[in-house]
């Protein structure tokens, strides 16, 4: 992907997927969220487990890659505080 340093200077970014790179088996996921909040998304590229955080019930599993497709589509859409992954299973 396009190394956001690389933009030019002053240029303002829109909501969505900055950067992302794979390091040590894992993604780096750089997200400007619709609130403008900036952060970095760290997960496995062999996937994950999403579970319910109030039952702590297995609700599903992403793989890495699926996973970098959901937040290049969606990361845009949502608030920094509003994404959840369990949308996706």
């Amino acid at each position: 992907m396009k190394n956001p340093e690389a933009a030019d200077v002053g240029q303002e970014r829109g909501p969505g997927v900055l950067d992302s790179r794979i390091e040590n088996g894992n993604y780096i996921v750089t997200i400007k969220w619709r609130d403008g909040k900036e952060t970095e998304k760290h997960f496995p590229v062999v996937g994950f487990d999403v579970v319910d955080p109030v039952s702590h019930g297995h609700l599903g599993s992403i793989k890495g890659k699926k996973a970098l497709e959901i937040l290049q589509e969606h990361a845009a859409e949502y608030e920094y505080d509003d994404f959840s992954w369990r949308d996706f299973v």
